[in-house]
């Protein structure tokens, strides 16, 4: 006699597993299995999470429209020292900025650390360079770097603690990064040091993904590469929607591909800033 629930079964894809979960379970326990309770709860805020990303860009106000339309961004204007910065508004875990101040990179990741000035003479001793110091500015100090690839960084004082959002980010947030260097070996060296990131091979020996955080958003460190910079995927409700916006406003979309747990298209703005949407693919 046929099943009477046949007709109710549905196919279940077969999808990749999610990279993030398995580096962050497996060194959650065996970090876990010596840890006192207490440290224990820690672990979640144990990892170095950018506070702030910055783009640069050549008019903040021509890009703060093109996100707007293209993210969903609404942004508080600001102009700061002779250039426009726009701030984005709502809860996207790791801030967006787009600033058009002359000879800032493409992308500066910014942190809230404890010690700013340690932190920038731990960068020069590890090989990196400050290229803004602002230890003794009224507005409280701040120092702009590069590190020892050439990457942007920045760091100002940790102003109270900030809870890392869980899951993926919200859409217009960022959901994954990648630095992207030459020397994928001295990068971990670097930011191990720096910022205390322990790194677990996925994929590829020139892919290192930061692990042990159970943050919104994934970080990796890509070797190989021909110049230094950062990555960035956006997530977006709709990748076909939102590629097709881009091309609408003047910038470039190219095809969608897999990026670990995601699917994403990489495009540039109307000014040529390269960035990433995407969507979990599950």
């Amino acid at each position: 006699m046929p099943d009477a629930f046949e007709g109710l079964r549905r196919p279940y894809p077969i999808r990749r597993p999610d990279p993030r979960f398995a580096v962050q379970l497996l060194r959650r326990l065996e970090l876990e299995r010596t840890m006192e309770p207490e440290q224990s709860e820690a672990l979640a805020i144990r990892v170095a999470v950018p506070a702030m990303v910055h783009l640069g860009v050549g008019d903040a106000d021509r890009a703060a429209r093109f996100f707007g339309e293209v993210l969903g961004w609404e942004t508080e204007r600001a102009e700061y020292r002779g250039h426009v910065r726009h701030y984005v508004l709502g809860e996207l875990g790791v801030r967006p900025c787009i600033t058009d101040e002359p000879g800032v990179p493409d992308v500066q990741l910014g942190f809230q650390v404890e010690d700013v000035a340690g932190t920038a003479r731990l960068v020069e001793e590890l090989g990196g360079t400050v290229v803004q110091d602002q230890l003794d500015d009224d507005e409280g100090p701040f120092v702009a770097v590069r590190d020892d690839q050439g990457v942007g960084l920045a760091f100002w004082p940790r102003g109270g603690q900030r809870v890392e959002p869980q899951g993926w980010a919200p859409p217009g947030g960022l959901a994954y990064f990648a630095i992207q260097v030459p020397d994928v070996e001295r990068a971990t060296t670097f930011y191990g040091r720096l910022l205390g990131w322990p790194f677990e091979t996925v994929g590829v020996p020139q892919y290192q993904h930061v692990a042990d955080h159970l943050g919104g958003v994934a970080m990796g460190i890509l070797g190989g590469e021909p110049a230094a910079g950062v990555a960035l995927h956006f997530i977006v409700a709709d990748l076909d929607a939102a590629a097709a916006k881009v091309i609408a406003l003047g910038g470039t979309a190219g095809e969608p591909h897999p990026t670990g747990p995601m699917l994403a298209v990489d495009c540039r703005d109307d000014q040529g800033l390269p960035f990433s949407v995407a969507i979990p693919d599950r």
